[in-house]
């Protein structure tokens, strides 16, 4: 089923915390603008229960690890005005309630962190065998 008009892949970002579905809708179609049933909000696994007809759709992934959560947020381009990256970044860490990291740029190992206090900073990410390997601690298989 595919979302109504042309959507546009409009922001993908990361949480600390791992928050339910219906709170990520509650958000999004606050800072859309939009009616809460004009926002679908599904598992990136899920295609059979999706709303069609929506105009915001996020997929997200829970995640292990530091960071618990993966959105991936879509907007219609009938709905206007969108927010920008920086208005839903902060409606997200704020609605939520957990610090949200988006990416910086064209550098994926630098992403910028928003608190739900409204604070920013910037913060580096090694994959997770980087980390081993200047950890000294033995990687899996490695003894």
């Amino acid at each position: 089923m595919e979302p109504k008009g042309a959507l546009l892949v409009m922001y993908g970002c990361f949480t600390a915390g791992r928050p339910e579905p219906e709170g990520i809708a509650r958000v999004l179609a606050a800072a859309f603008g939009v009616p809460l049933l004009s926002v679908d909000v599904s598992l990136e696994s899920e295609m059979e229960n999706r709303k069609g007809d929506a105009s915001v759709t996020c997929d997200y992934e829970y995640l292990s690890g530091d960071l618990a959560c993966n959105l991936s947020v879509y907007g219609a381009k009938e709905v206007v005005p969108q927010p920008s990256e920086e208005e839903l970044t902060r409606a997200l860490a704020r609605g939520l309630d957990t610090v949200v990291l988006i990416s910086r740029g064209t550098t994926p190992s630098i992403r910028k962190v928003v608190t739900p206090q409204g604070g920013t900073t910037f913060a580096g990410f090694r994959s997770a065998d980087r980390r081993q390997e200047h950890s000294g601690l033995p990687r899996p298989g490695r003894g």
